[in-house]
């Protein structure tokens, strides 16, 4: 629980991570806005091609084509007409279109793609009248200029909308009157007017009877001059690619973009192709424009022109004896996920070499394949900004580790383990992810849902087109939100995040507890290495002598060896501790419930070697109230962290109720301070994203689980507040530890220290930041603790005042057990308590004439009240 909580609060407080919150946001908010856009425009590119070629195309090898388009189209649905919805027939041949710019009276030719179809028929298999002019308004810069001219009820075909039947029978009015003008002029004996701009130079005949001939004759090879009705439309009738015959001009003052026709629906065109012949030979032939093709890709409007199917035949003489010719047949489908199969039951059906059969995403492969290729580098782009801010999340990380260094240690003290504070950073690390990602995914989905709203509030304030439906070819941005791509982008981003804290929360989890506490020693360091040994190993014979191999190699010969000396007398002390039985048996009623036996620790800064402890022991029975006491550096508080399992002795041993515990793994070092120690520390220690009560609450919510906390969460509570209440503190559990005075912080401390129930408080200058009051108070509630239940507690001070209230005093100089004079020793001796453990006492410099209290034989003290210890430990 205290992981989820921690990490909770750290999104809340750590404003230095609405950086990454901000960084992941943007790139997942980015991320779906682009592929949302990018898919909309491939989907409609898809339909488009889609629309114009069909699902599945069958083409001739030849372009005289195949035989009997019913007898072709038999053949498809015999072979699988199950899977095909509808099919048409269509000629597709290269072809050039000549028309002259109403204005200068240039003539233009360019080539095409000229395709023959049955209008009905090419609606059943795509969207053909979503591509037409007259079926769908005119828009120009964002404006709607013309609603369509046709409904999208009314059927496909060739007839001229309205406004293109009247703009031809005025075009060819004014042509007809100029042209009679022409013919009356030279009788009259006026001269020549000057010709308008729809002056056409055909060769007129001089008899007045005679019909007009039509405009577009001398563009017509052998056609007849003369029609019937000279407004009536050709017999071959186009649709026209829309680019084919306009461009874009633009407004230099204002900016606006129009298209300027050069053609419109009314006017003719003149089309050559070949015949189907051998060899093919050039034919041109006349047709009237009834509508403008604009599917949206350049390459089909600056190509296409669409014709009715008959005529196309006619003129390129695929029609004998009354038996046509077709060049491709396009399919619709049922479903598109049968196309492999349809095409392979198709290929079967031909004979072989007769046709080729492809579905439209082979015929288009090249340009579907750039743009999913331009689609994938996007996207990888784009990846890189959530991946910038991984680095982010990463620099950040380590910059709170560094400054949760001290909170890191207090929470190693109250019994949480290494993966339970890697779980902190690591769940930090996805709590920004899925912040972020969550806040991405809204942000992206909002601008694409108003995109096109976003798009015209940017033309309006940048005074140009954002999105130019000119360009793009559509009335607007196209978008398509794919939920599985949304579910990708996000679950991208969290592990990004979560990637990016593996190194921080790694980094947090192997800081060393006293060291983030207090110092602040290099990563590493090779003397370590006998640590790891000492507590691995099983005897002390072993724990010796890997000690004094990393002495002899670490600090040379002589030095090693004094080392070695050293360490040799407290490895006798040891030795007889644990092969004299009859100490154990004699003092079994007050054997000591914790015990330090020649504590020896160093440590490394840079290249130098620091000895903190030199062979200090102590022991303290159950509810003995213990003051050590010595100068700064002298090793108090070591010994402190050594008995807590904060920290691992170099030489020595720790036990609890006569057994071995600094040696034991990690996790049952967690348990232990968890569960046996209580830590108060001089600065308190609380930890400042939590309220009190929440600090309180901490040591239990590290012992259960989220679920067994969520069980036990009333308890637990009211545990914490009857601890409160005790201490004088329950008016303040809503405040944080910046809101508290030092003596209610460091009662909060305590009342931490006792929720868990220990049976050793470890207290390391407890009023050595109060003031005297509030350090009385702290005294008296720890002396209170101590008589009413029986509480063992070992305390650090530096304060002569505050010792002389415990039942015993400690004193440490140098790293060893300072000698008593007489008068401390007696002193000592009329405390409730005496020594715990059976020692050599002319090794630790002690004399018969020292301890009055007592007698010295064979180097052991037996105490006047019939206990047995060593007097000053």
């Amino acid at each position: 629980m205290y992981k989820l909580l921690l990490c909770v609060r750290y999104l809340r407080t750590r404003y230095i991570a609405l950086a990454s919150i901000v960084s992941v946001m943007l790139g997942v908010a980015t991320m779906i806005v682009v592929n949302s856009v990018m898919a909309g425009f491939t989907s409609e590119m898809r339909d488009r091609i889609k629309g114009v070629l069909s699902d599945i195309v069958v083409e001739s090898r030849s372009m005289d084509g195949i035989v009997d388009s019913e007898k072709q189209m038999e053949i498809v649905r015999q072979a699988a007409g199950q899977y095909i919805a509808a099919m048409t027939p269509t000629v597709e041949v290269p072809a050039m279109v000549t028309y002259q710019d109403p204005v200068t009276r240039e003539t233009f030719t360019q080539p095409i793609q000229l395709i023959g179809i049955d209008p009905e028929g090419k609606a059943e298999v795509g969207p053909l009248k979503s591509y037409l002019d007259s079926y769908n308004p005119v828009i120009e810069n964002g404006h709607e200029v013309r609603a369509p001219l046709r409904s999208m009820e009314t059927a496909l075909g060739w007839e001229l909308t309205e406004p293109a039947r009247l703009r031809r029978e005025m075009t060819k009015k004014d042509q007809l009157h100029y042209l009679q003008q022409q013919l009356s002029a030279p009788a009259m004996g006026h001269s020549t007017p000057p010709a308008p701009e729809f002056e056409s130079p055909a060769a007129v005949p001089t008899d007045g009877n005679a019909t007009v001939p039509d405009f577009d004759s001398p563009f017509q090879g052998n056609e007849p001059v003369a029609q019937i009705d000279p407004t009536a439309p050709h017999s071959a009738r186009v649709f026209v690619g829309e680019q084919i015959t306009s461009f874009q001009v633009k407004n230099p003052e204002t900016g606006e973009v129009r298209r300027v026709n050069l053609v419109n629906p009314g006017d003719d065109i003149i089309i050559t192709t070949i015949q189907s012949s051998t060899p093919p030979e050039p034919i041109s032939f006349s047709a009237t424009v009834t509508d403008m093709f604009r599917s949206g890709m350049s390459e089909y409007d600056s190509q296409i022109v669409l014709m009715n199917l008959e005529e196309l035949q006619k003129n390129r003489g695929m029609v004998v004896q009354g038996v046509d010719a077709i060049t491709a047949i396009q399919i619709r489908l049922h479903d598109y996920k049968y196309a492999e199969k349809v095409v392979n039951l198709l290929k079967s059906a031909f004979p072989p070499g007769a046709v080729t059969v492809r579905t439209w995403e082979a015929k288009q492969g090249l340009l579907l394949s750039a743009v999913e290729v331009e689609t994938a580098i996007l996207n990888v782009l784009l990846f890189m900004i959530i991946t910038v801010a991984g680095f982010g999340i990463l620099a950040i990380f380590f910059m709170i580790v560094v400054e949760k260094t001290r909170d890191i240690g207090i929470l190693k003290s109250l019994g949480a383990s290494s993966r339970g504070v890697m779980t902190i950073f690591l769940s930090y690390g996805l709590g920004l992810g899925v912040v972020g990602s969550a806040a991405g995914v809204v942000i992206g989905l909002l601008f694409v849902r108003y995109i096109n709203q976003i798009e015209d509030a940017l033309s309006w304030l940048t005074g140009r087109k954002v999105f130019d439906e000119n360009i793009y070819y559509f009335f607007e941005i196209p978008t398509r939100v794919n939920p599985a791509m949304i579910v990708w982008v996000a679950l991208g981003a969290i592990g990004i995040a979560v990637l990016a804290s593996v190194l921080p929360a790694r980094r947090a989890s192997r800081l060393h507890p006293v060291r983030a506490l207090r110092f602040e020693w290099s990563e590493f360091d090779p003397r370590r290495l006998r640590q790891i040994f000492c507590v691995l190993s099983v005897s002390i014979e072993t724990c010796f002598w890997l000690n004094q191999l990393f002495e002899w190699s670490a600090d040379g010969g002589l030095t090693g060896y004094s080392v070695w000396m050293r360490s040799f007398r407290i490895r006798r002390v040891l030795m007889a501790f644990r092969s004299d039985s009859s100490t154990v048996e004699t003092v079994s009623m007050s054997s000591p419930l914790i015990s330090a036996l020649a504590i020896e620790k160093s440590y490394t800064k840079g290249d130098h070697k620091v000895p903190v402890l030199r062979g200090a022991g102590l022991t303290a029975h159950r509810g003995e109230f213990i003051s050590v006491v010595g100068q700064s550096g002298s090793g108090k508080s070591t010994l402190l962290h050594v008995m807590g399992l904060l920290d691992s002795p170099d030489i020595g041993e720790v036990l609890l109720d006569g057994r071995r515990i600094d040696n034991l793994n990690e996790a049952a070092r967690d348990q232990l301070r968890n569960h046996v120690f209580g830590f108060i520390f001089q600065f308190y220690h609380l930890l400042p994203e939590m309220t009190l009560l929440e600090n309180v609450m901490t040591p239990l919510m590290i012992r259960h689980s989220l679920l067994s906390y969520w069980k036990n969460r009333r308890e637990i509570r009211d545990k914490a507040m009857n601890i409160l209440q005790q201490v004088g503190l329950e008016h303040r559990i809503k405040h944080r530890p910046s809101e508290l005075s030092g003596g209610e912080m460091q009662r909060g401390a305590i009342a931490r220290a006792l929720i868990g129930e220990p049976e050793i408080l470890l207290a390391d200058e407890p009023t050595g930041n109060l003031d005297s009051s509030t350090g009385r108070e702290i005294m008296d509630t720890l002396t209170k603790l101590n008589q009413e239940s029986q509480l063992t507690i070992v305390m650090v001070t530096h304060d002569e005042a505050v010792a002389r209230q415990a039942h015993r005093i400690v004193r440490l100089a140098e790293g060893q057990i300072a000698t008593l004079n007489r008068e401390e020793a007696a002193w000592q001796g009329l405390r409730p308590w005496t020594e715990g453990v059976d020692c050599d006492l002319t090794w630790m410099g002690f004399t018969a004439d020292a301890l009055p209290l007592g007698t010295l034989t064979n180097g052991n003290w037996r105490g006047a009240g019939g206990r047995s210890g060593c007097a000053g430990r």
